[in-house]
């Protein structure tokens, strides 16, 4: 396994909500980043690395999913079109209410997508179910300073807005996909 691509500061300033099962009725129930990768011509997602909070007693479970992108990268990033959903859940309740020891989240892939070099992409951590209130959500922590940014829903199912100076602190760890080699078969009768 190695990191694909990633935005690890060492301080987090910024909290962006889940507060809402996904395409519930607040703009709050996904949150995002834009990424690429530059390392291997070909590679598969293992794992994507999260960092979160709750406040209040939230309930219910969340979940990650790999997306392909639109928009100009690190300024209007969204996810388009789902390519792979996470195998693994992260329960609520079992997330940090500590903003200064927040729980590290880690979503499981089962590397089905292929991930090209230098192509843009997103990832999205969304609740699958679950009870919120205006006191009582999710906060995925981030900052400002990656290549890409962060996106999150708006009201409207299918439509994601994006933030040019928010990031998400993440961590996109994969394999590379071999690339089978072709042989030449030189021979009499062939």
């Amino acid at each position: 396994m190695v990191v694909l691509d990633q935005y690890m500061p060492i301080a987090v300033g910024n909290s962006y909500l889940i507060a809402d099962v996904h395409w519930g009725t607040t703009r709050n129930s996904a949150q995002g980043q834009s990424w690429n990768q530059h390392l291997y011509d070909k590679a598969k997602v293992t794992s994507v690395v999260v960092y979160a909070s709750k406040a209040g007693t939230p309930t219910g479970t969340l979940k990650c999913r790999i997306a392909s992108h639109t928009g100009t990268y690190g300024e209007s990033s969204k996810p388009l079109d789902d390519l792979e959903e996470s195998s693994n859940s992260k329960d609520i309740a079992a997330i940090s209410s500590n903003d200064a020891k927040p729980s590290t989240l880690i979503f499981y892939f089962d590397g089905l997508t292929e991930i090209m070099k230098d192509v843009n992409y997103t990832f999205y951590v969304y609740a699958v179910s679950g009870t919120f209130s205006g006191t009582d959500y999710v906060k995925i922590w981030g900052d400002q300073s990656h290549d890409g940014n962060r996106t999150f829903n708006t009201l409207t199912e299918g439509i994601w807005a994006a933030s040019a100076s928010t990031d998400v602190k993440f961590q996109v760890n994969g394999e590379e996909i071999a690339i089978a080699s072709k042989r030449l078969l030189v021979g009499v009768g062939l």
